[in-house]
């Protein structure tokens, strides 16, 4: 069912975003409508301030608002350490944990024949001129893929393509915490099983505080 000629417009332009369907599109549209001219304003301001704003950095291909990121311009941040990621927002998601202090390379998709996604339209090439240059100061490089088929042979294709010796490692995998054995699929399963590691049991004598009431008690800790 048609509506107005300026609702269909919106609708069809919404259709064209990720997981939005023609009813959800139309719920949008008429959520749109409802708020007013103002809220739609804004909207679009801040649309086109994001498209005439925000580009890829020159260096590691992530999202920035110049012509190079906060990161790579950082010099506090360790530049002989790179992760290679598939995403920029896996960029945001790594330094939300606030545990990496290195630099990025961001591939904007994986190795993928059936989508088409082959190696040049990927930002693989500059990555491995980067590693191969004689001037290149990374040390080591950590491959933070999607653990699937698509990220493993990006992931053998870069190595591959690299003429220096590197520290290479690649994010640990196993089974997240709180899950089912038997809701894990079989790949993951095999992955954590070949990754195991051995748990240390020590057991360590902690003494009682003075004045504590169960002093005389023997107290254990289990350092892992």
């Amino acid at each position: 069912m048609s509506l107005t000629p300026s609702l269909d417009r919106l609708i069809h332009q919404l259709q064209k975003l990720p997981g939005v369907g023609p009813k959800n599109a139309q719920r949008l549209a008429i959520f749109m409508f409802k708020k007013g001219a103002d809220f739609s304003r804004d909207l679009s301001e801040a649309i086109v301030e994001m498209a005439s704003s925000v580009r890829y950095c020159g260096v590691c291909f992530g999202i920035c608002e110049s012509d190079v990121c906060e990161i790579c311009s950082n010099n506090l941040r360790d530049h002989g350490k790179i992760c290679v990621v598939e995403k920029p927002t896996d960029v945001f998601h790594i330094e939300a944990t606030g545990q990496y202090n290195g630099v990025y390379h961001v591939l904007n998709g994986l190795i993928s024949p059936l989508e088409y996604l082959t190696i040049d339209k990927l930002n693989i090439r500059s990555l491995v001129s980067k590693l191969n240059a004689d001037d290149c100061t990374v040390g080591e490089i950590v491959f933070a893929l999607p653990p699937k088929v698509e990220g493993d042979a990006t992931m053998a294709l870069i190595k591959k393509m690299i003429k220096r010796p590197f520290e290479i490692s690649r994010l640990a995998q196993g089974i997240p915490t709180g899950c089912e054995i038997e809701h894990i699929d079989s790949m993951t399963l095999a992955r954590a099983l070949n990754n195991r590691h051995q748990m240390d049991a020590d057991k360590k004598a902690v003494n009682p505080a003075p004045g504590d009431s169960s002093q005389g008690v023997h107290q254990t800790k289990l350092i892992q």
